[in-house]
């Protein structure tokens, strides 16, 4: 137990993985699989985030159309 207390202080990647390859159970091609399915994961969250958004503006531009004098040109 006292060796989990070690870990609660590392903040830098690189130290905590150093740190859990001296007790032995880091594995550098889980960690490297884990980053790629959570970048993957993350890409996906963002495009569903920005399709959303775009879908906001277009239905706040349907109901809240701007003055004639504020149109952009």
């Amino acid at each position: 137990m006292r060796r989990f207390w070690q870990f609660r202080n590392l903040r830098q990647p690189a130290a905590l993985g150093a740190a859990l390859a001296q007790v032995g159970i880091f594995d550098p091609l889980i960690m490297q699989m884990l980053n790629r399915q959570c970048e993957t994961l993350r890409a996906g969250s963002n495009s569903h985030l920005l399709g959303a958004m775009r879908r906001i503006e277009e239905r706040d531009r349907e109901r809240f159309p701007q003055p004639p004098n504020e149109l952009n040109p």
